[in-house]
């Protein structure tokens, strides 16, 4: 262990190697650390985490190499000693990236190499940014970045935990400022028990998985997937991932003490502090009224705003000319000055409702006939269209290489996909075709209806999610939309999902602790963004189907808080489902005239091979000439996807075709049939045993008795006539058997010379 005496500015370092005490200054400590590798081991949930620094990434100002069983992930973190950014607001970049070879496999992209970072990488990455920025001190405005890199997987530990432990163990062990440590574990529920830190294989198992990020006394992050988990279930599983993750926490401070190195020292521009009093006092009465008039929406609230912001920002610059670049970011802080005025002092909303009361809410479905499904749901000003597209088994989402290696799905036949266009926010912007926050929304709403979507289902599902209006919580409104889009598509859903948000203004003392909060149902835009907590919960009457927390401006929520929001978000549930049911309250017994048709027919396996043709030949022309997907399931199934009713009916009529039964005369085995040679190939020939029937092969092999390689050997052409015995059909294949050579007779001991000359050759 690692004794700092900052008193004598001296270090005492354990050397494992020579197992002797060195006494060192602390100039020389940082690279005596980079020397020895320290590690720190805990338990928990049964298995072994293993923390390792000094080891790998050495330069970075912290590294460390995470790992549980065979799963290893290495997060560095290295910050900027030069101050970026003006705003009150850390400039904190995380990426996580997964290698093909921490599986063994090699791209398989053109280049061979990894290209842009998947969905699953978007998301962890995400979890790892909620979980350790709260936990930056204010006013640390360099230019930080978290970078995740897996090393290697072994299909039965899931390295997004390690990535968030591995995130803060690297922000411990340097001297970047950070108030942590941070210890996540996950959590599952598989037949009313609770498992921690569960395996892939236990995790599919489960009705939950709930991963949270917590701090000695806060909770930071929580992301969850439930299947109508009960609220008490769920706070208790919250608990459990609380009360496990003070191990880690634990264990991280210890290696902090190891191996840590000094923090550096950062000081809050004062003139920040001044600038934003003073503009406190000259502007927020004016910014009150804006906010506070009931009759503004909220591009009129913003436009009303604008003018007191160019006026406050030019009489700040004048008053502090030495930090004009401050002016704007100053003023920020008098709407969020109002907004606590108004909850904490006033006990009211700048909305004018109630705590707990929910924005009006309206629910449309059947917008366009030519859509399977679509939903329109408006709550308060923010707005989603939703369509649902049914497509055939083929068009399911392929997964990585990654994913298959772990142990997930090979094929998701469920697709939800979220678009934020910059016109929701009357605003400008690139129309990208994805960003991390679309990506992050969009896979929370899909997990809250992955729950209720049937398992055996013949189509895959794309759910489309468009925000056109966007102020508060426009995930949760993709949920109900989508919801509400799957029931008009007449997708047999176990029951309908709601989603609300709820957010959080606490009042702290200068200790840091919460000594009075309130909670705010069904936050708007502004409460979002001014408030201290995003706490979106989906779920149906039953129970909760997904769950996540953002902790914005303080240290963490305490578990009373996630108790109270809970039940809050439940509540609100049943009124939301209410105004659902009025619209559409089951799933439609039939799809509409334009659904695909998807049917599986049997093919009698004596008649297959003339259904599949030659090489599949009338496969290919069905798909060609029809447009139908035609695709093998087993020996004798084939299933059937056709965009329309007709094209299906038109499919169905060539497939009657093909197996038609053809009348044709009776044989038994061992009858003799004159045949006419119809086609030539290099292994036989193609004869026709009756008018209409398909051609059956004369194998090269029955031709003679002599070896024959090729039928020109024996001098064959088409439209020649030969005479050959009925062997039956093969019982397997239902193929028929001719012969040429068993009408023959028993070869001579002069006559079994080799019919092609060329063998004779020396």
């Amino acid at each position: 262990r690692a004794l700092r005496d900052a008193g004598r500015g001296h270090t005492m370092i354990r050397t494992f190697q020579h197992g002797s005490l060195l006494l060192r200054s602390r100039y020389f400590f940082n690279w005596m650390r980079r020397l020895n590798s320290t590690s720190v081991e805990v338990e928990v949930g049964g298995r072994v985490l293993t923390f390792t620094t000094g080891q790998l990434a050495k330069i970075a100002d912290g590294a460390v190499d995470v790992q549980i069983g065979h799963t290893s992930v290495l997060v560095t973190a290295v910050s900027s000693l030069d101050r970026m950014s003006s705003n009150d607001f850390t400039p904190l970049r995380v990426d996580y990236r997964e290698k093909a070879a921490a599986v063994g496999r090699i791209p398989g992209t053109f280049f061979r190499r990894e290209m842009r970072a998947g969905d699953r990488e978007v998301v962890t990455g995400r979890a790892i940014d909620r979980s350790v920025r709260p936990r930056f001190p204010a006013g640390y405005t360099y230019d930080t970045q978290i970078i995740g890199s897996l090393l290697s997987v072994d299909g039965v530990n899931d390295p997004d935990i390690l990535s968030i432990n591995g995130a803060s163990a690297a922000l411990m062990v340097s001297d970047i400022p950070w108030n942590g440590p941070v210890g996540a574990v996950r959590v599952a529920k598989n037949d009313n028990r609770l498992i921690v830190n569960p395996t892939k294989k236990e995790l599919l198992a489960s009705d939950l998985d709930l991963v949270v990020a917590s701090a000695s006394d806060r909770i930071l992050m929580i992301e969850a997937v439930a299947s109508d988990v009960d609220q008490a279930a769920f706070y208790d599983a919250i608990e459990l991932g609380h009360q496990e993750g003070q191990k880690i926490v634990e264990a991280m401070n210890e290696l902090r003490l190891l191996a840590g190195q000094p923090k550096r020292t950062f000081q809050r521009s004062e003139i920040r502090k001044t600038m934003e009093e003073e503009a406190i006092r000259r502007y927020s009465d004016q910014v009150m009224e804006i906010l506070t008039d009931t009759t503004k929406r909220k591009i009129e609230s913003q436009r009303s705003v604008r003018p007191v912001r160019e006026q406050a920002v030019q009489e700040l610059q004048e008053l502090f000319p030495t930090a004009t670049d401050l002016a704007e970011s100053a003023f920020s802080c008098v709407s969020r000055h109002c907004f606590r005025e108004v909850v904490l002092k006033r006990r009211a909303r700048f909305d004018g409702r109630g705590f707990s009361d929910l924005r009006p809410m309206n629910c449309q479905v059947d917008l366009k006939q030519p859509l399977h499904g679509s939903c329109l749901f408006q709550r308060g000003e923010t707005q989603v269209f939703s369509t649902v597209a049914l497509g055939s088994p083929k068009s399911a989402l392929k997964t990585d290489l990654i994913e298959a290696a772990m142990g997930g799905a090979k094929e998701e036949e469920f697709i939800l996909h979220y678009e934020f266009p910059p016109f929701c926010n009357n605003v400008i912007g690139p129309v990208l075709q994805h960003n991390r926050r679309e990506i992050g929304h969009g896979n929370l709403a899909e997990r809250a209806l992955l729950h209720v979507v049937p398992e055996e289902f013949p189509f895959t599902i794309r759910l489309s999610a468009q925000v056109l209006e966007s102020n508060g919580s426009s995930s949760m409104a993709t949920v109900c939309a989508g919801s509400l889009a799957l029931m008009d598509a007449a997708v047999p859903v176990s029951s309908a999902v709601a989603g609300v948000a709820c957010g959080l203004v606490c009042q702290e003392s200068d200790d840091g602790d919460i000594v009075d909060y309130t909670l705010l149902t069904d936050i708007s835009g502004i409460e979002d963004s001014l408030g201290d907590m995003d706490f979106k919960v989906a779920g149906t009457r039953h129970g909760i189907t997904a769950c996540q927390l953002d902790v914005k401006r303080i240290r963490g929520v305490t578990l009373p808080i996630i108790r109270d929001a809970l039940q809050a978000a439940t509540s609100a549930h049943q009124t939301v489902l209410d105004v659902m049911d009025s619209t559409l309250s089951e799933p439609r017994p039939e799809g509409k005239n334009n659904r695909p048709i998807y049917e599986i027919i049997e093919v009698p396996l004596p008649k297959r091979s003339r259904f599949v043709g030659v090489g599949g030949y009338n496969l290919r022309k069905i798909r060609k000439d029809i447009g139908v997907e035609i695709d093998n399931i087993d020996e004798t199934k084939f299933s059937l996807f056709a965009t329309t009713p007709e094209l299906m009916e038109e499919a169905k009529q060539c497939v009657n075709t093909l197996l038609k039964d053809i009348d044709f005369p009776a044989l038994e085995p061992g009858a003799v049939r004159t045949v006419k040679i119809k086609e030539i190939r290099d292994y036989g020939v193609m004869v026709e045993l009756f008018p209409g029937m398909p051609n059956v092969l004369l194998h090269v092999r029955e031709m003679d008795r002599k070896m024959v390689y090729h039928p020109s050997d024996m001098g064959l052409q088409v439209g020649q006539t030969l005479e050959v015995k009925y062997l039956g059909r093969d019982p397997t294949t239902g193929r028929i058997a001719i012969s040429r050579k068993a009408l023959l007779p028993p070869p001579t001991r002069s006559g079994t010379h080799r019919t092609n000359p060329s063998s004779f050759k020396r």
